[in-house]
């Protein structure tokens, strides 16, 4: 397990296209045993995608928000957010894109918070691990 993701939507489009995204990503990086953090610090890392919308505009975030340890785990969690002007007009295949490149940034920050707790971890095989990962996931 390197990384879980979780989503929450107020809309039935945003929920769509999150739909089409996250249990990919889960299957890639959560439930591939290749997929492992070699760390007795840190068991893994979680994302919450925060897709915006008219009921929900979650503060007016937009991006990596809300980053700390979870408590009673070794885990790192963040939320993403989503505004809904980012996301109303995108087709499913730019969506992706996007999404990827969010997880690109947010494992640079969850990376840069588990080294700030001084956690220990085989970071070369880590970054490995995640490229493939999106690379699979944009193939795919």
């Amino acid at each position: 397990m390197m990384i879980e993701f979780g989503g929450q939507s107020d809309n039935e489009k945003g929920g769509r296209l999150l739909r089409t995204v996250h249990p990919l990503l889960n299957r890639i990086f959560l439930k591939d045993d290749t997929m492992k953090i070699e760390s007795n610090d840190l068991d893994y890392f979680s994302i919450i995608f925060r897709v915006a919308g008219e009921l929900n505009n979650f503060d007016n975030g937009d991006g990596c928000e809300r980053i700390k340890k979870a408590r009673g785990e070794k885990c790192i969690t963040m939320d993403y957010v989503i505004p809904q002007h980012k996301w109303e007009k995108m087709s499913d295949g730019k969506f992706k894109i996007y999404i990827a490149e969010a997880v690109k940034e947010c494992f640079l920050e969850l990376k840069k918070k588990s080294k700030k707790l001084k956690w220990q971890f085989n970071e070369d095989k880590l970054d490995k691990d995640f490229e493939k990962g999106i690379e699979i996931f944009l193939k795919i």
